[in-house]
Formats: structure tokens, sequence, C-alpha cells
């Protein structure tokens, strides 16, 4: 059995921690722990009332069953709560739908800025979680990936096999890196784009003589020797004029 998994779960739960999150540790593993207990003052209706309708209408569309919905509503009040910490557990065998109900709570606690880790014992867990997810989140997006940049996946890609999983190309950390880099290079990224604005801003009368001088080069490279050839502004912009022939004959090129 590889032991792995558990060693890494066992020293995180061996860490310095002190404050909620030790609070949270003892909740889940003293025996006599009353995490089971909720708040008598937060509950899931009034939290219903205080979230955004845009929230509430998502909910409504998820077509979750009642004990799906309840345990989403849950989380999301305990979430909400500031009068107690609260261990939440959604328990259910194989094909109860406890990956979609994770995915719509993922979802909603999004949509309401929160921060959010969520982690699991295997990889395919990991990918099948974030792929319910990112379903929910790309189907309410306005323009197209504007969105994704608060949501990331990370791992080991070949491990993980991800290639199955495309809805997480946008988000998994190790393309999102590469994407990045290619934006901010020095030579052909956004730095570079940005300084050439900002120079045409301050200086635009500079940049412009740049720019006609380099349109010239080019001509010059491209001009055939054996034509005698002169520079023209016309129409706002510069043009070569090739003249050919004997006398005052002369042709455009």
């Amino acid at each position: 059995m590889n032991l792995t998994t558990n060693s890494r779960i066992w020293h995180a739960l061996q860490s310095r921690l002190d404050g909620k999150n030790m609070k949270l540790i003892n909740k889940v593993l003293q025996s006599d722990s009353r995490g089971n207990q909720r708040c008598s003052i937060c509950s899931i209706q009034e939290t219903k009332k205080s979230v955004s309708p845009d929230l509430q209408e998502a909910m409504s569309t998820f077509n979750l069953n009642t004990s799906q919905e309840t345990a989403v509503w849950s989380c999301i009040s305990a979430r909400e709560c500031n009068h107690q910490e609260t261990v939440n557990l959604i328990w259910g065998p194989p094909g109860t739908g406890k990956t979609k109900t994770v995915g719509c709570l993922l979802f909603a606690l999004w949509k309401m800025k929160c921060c959010t880790l969520t982690c699991a014992v295997t990889n395919s867990a990991v990918l099948e979680a974030a792929a319910r997810f990112m379903s929910l989140v790309t189907g309410s997006l306005e323009y197209d990936t504007y969105g994704l940049g608060d949501i990331i996946v990370f791992g080991n890609g070949k491990r993980m096999k991800t290639d199955g999983f495309q809805e997480l190309s946008q988000v998994f950390l190790e393309n999102r890196t590469s994407i990045l880099a290619a934006c901010l290079s020095t030579s052909s990224g956004w730095i570079s784009k940005a300084e050439s604005v900002i120079r045409l801003l301050k200086f635009p009368k500079a940049e412009y003589s740049l720019y006609l001088h380099g349109e010239r080069k080019v001509d010059d490279d491209d001009d055939d020797e054996e034509f005698e050839t002169r520079d023209v502004f016309f129409c706002g912009k510069w043009k070569r004029e090739s003249l050919e022939g004997k006398g005052d004959e002369k042709q455009r090129q």
C-alpha cells in the first residue's frame, strides 16, 4: 500500500496550526466533538434570503434533489456563520451525486467570491470535481473566458492525465504559466506593446519619424537597383516612386 498520501495528510494535521484551523481539526479528530451541532441563529432559510438573487437563480437551475440541495445550502450557511466553526460531511454511496453536489457548492462559493481550496486523495477525484465545477462556470460567463482568472487547478500533469479534460486546459497551472510567460515576454508580450504605446503617446512625432524611417528602409531593400527612385508623400503615407526611361517620362511602380 502506498502511504505517501496518508503521510502527507498526517503531516498537514500535525503542522503548527493555531486559532480557527486547529479548532476545526480538533472537532474532526476528537471523539467527543460537538461539530454536528449547528448554529441556532444562522438557518438555511435566512441564508437563502441573504445571498444574491443571481446565486438563488443559479441554484434553481442545478436540478438538485432535496438531499443535494440541503447539503449545498447547509455548507453555504456554515460558511456565512460568524458564531461558530462548523465541519460539514457530505456522505453517500457511489452514484448518489456527491461530485455533482460538490461542483454546485464550489460554484456557489465562487459566485460569493469565497477563497476555497478543494483537495482529494486521488487525482481522478480532483479532476472530476474540477470538471463539474468548470462546466457550471463556463456556462455562466458572459464574455468567453473572462472570469477564469480566479480558478487554478494544479498538480503533476502527466500523473493526473489532464489530456482527457479539455475544459481544464484554461485553468491548469502549467498551461497558464506558459501562456503568461508568452504574454509577459519582453520581446513580443504585453510589456513591449505597452511600452510602444506609451512611447507613441509621449513622443508621437519622434515615433512617427522612426516608423517612416523603417518603412523607407524596407522599401530600399525591395527596390530594383536598375531604376532611379524617389520618395513621395501621398494620401497621408509615404510611397516609393520609380523613374524609368529617358527624359521626363515617369512611371509609378
